[in-house]
């Protein structure tokens, strides 16, 4: 997990970037991430997107999350 944020802006601290990722010992894993700057194609690469087990390449579109809503889908999905 990790996350890029800029501060003493005029707009105070502000996150930037960000990946968050969770692997299971079974080889699953999933990674939300948003990109510091949009890419030029929105589509094939949204700037807030998911990437799952099947590999790198693949970005599916999501909302902006944060570190909290990855712990509450992780929790919610994998251990009740």
């Amino acid at each position: 997990m990790n996350e890029i944020v800029e501060c003493g802006s005029a707009e105070g601290t502000q996150l930037m970037a960000y990946s968050y990722s969770y692997r299971r010992p079974d080889g699953f894993w999933f990674r939300y991430e948003m990109d510091e700057h949009p890419k030029s194609d929105p589509i094939k690469y949204p700037q807030f997107h998911l990437h799952t087990g099947i590999d790198e390449k693949h970005h599916f579109l999501s909302r902006p999350v944060d570190i909290e809503t990855v712990m509450e889908i992780i929790k919610k999905n994998f251990f009740e």
